[in-house]
């Protein structure tokens, strides 16, 4: 954060833990301070050494921290549609998160799809119940293409009302404690999709495809982006010659 170039009309959101990680966000001014958890007990020690109901109450005591800063507060949920260590995931254990959150007073709160098991009919049925029961949050889906079903998945939150969604530059991502799980969504290919979709994102693919290639140049490993393979589509090219016979 204190390297980067940070022009201005972007938001810059930073996840943090606890209270050392917000401490070290807070130094660096982003927009967006994410309160990082996992909805189930198994992920949440796992991955931030707690019980659900710690982090929970940790937080109580950042929100203020973060708002003093000028930094507004958001509820992270990973695990939200399935545990590597649980299975699936209740709507009332959803419940149980969203319940604090707000009464924290953050009405931001991410969904994450953190090991890549969701379906889109999963998805549309979670979203469309908490956005029925919660109309006032603001919803994000941070969904993984570990079964590549990322993009059909975003197309059943955007049917139940959801418009906002992480991605990552050729699928980067991924949980240390998510078995086998590949990375998040290609943002390439998610803004490909929406603009052959007729829906504007404000986003210009070909310089997305130009980044695209920098960061292959950088990571060790081959990119989960099928744009930036077979190209954006619609570009015509001459049709072959007559066909010669060969004998």
């Amino acid at each position: 954060m204190a390297k980067i170039n940070r022009p201005p009309g972007f938001s810059y959101r930073v996840l943090a833990p606890n209270l050392r990680g917000v401490q070290r966000a807070i130094t660096f001014k982003p927009q967006k301070i994410n309160l990082m958890m996992s909805v189930t007990e198994s992920h949440n020690r796992a991955n931030a050494n707690r019980s659900v109901e710690e982090s929970l109450k940790d937080f109580e005591g950042l929100v203020s921290l973060i708002r003093d800063a000028g930094i507004e507060p958001s509820g992270g949920m990973a695990c939200s549609l399935g545990c590597p260590f649980e299975g699936k995931v209740t709507i009332p254990q959803l419940q149980r998160v969203i319940d604090r959150y707000l009464g924290m007073g953050i009405p931001s709160i991410g969904l994450s799809d953190t090991i890549g098991t969701a379906n889109p009919k999963q998805v549309y049925d979670v979203c469309a119940a908490l956005k029925d029961r919660y109309p006032d949050v603001h919803w994000t889906l941070h969904p993984h293409n570990t079964r590549d079903l990322a993009l059909a998945n975003i197309l059943a939150a955007m049917e139940a009302g959801v418009t906002d969604f992480d991605s990552a530059i050729g699928g980067l991502g991924g949980c240390p404690y998510a078995p086998k799980a590949t990375g998040n969504v290609s943002t390439e290919d998610l803004v490909n999709m929406l603009n052959e979709m007729g829906i504007e994102t404000g986003i210009d693919l070909d310089a997305l495809l130009r980044v695209t290639e920098m960061v292959r140049e950088a990571i060790p490993h081959p990119l989960d982006s099928a744009v930036s393979k077979a190209g954006k589509p619609w570009i015509l090219r001459p049709p072959p010659g007559q066909q010669v016979k060969i004998a």
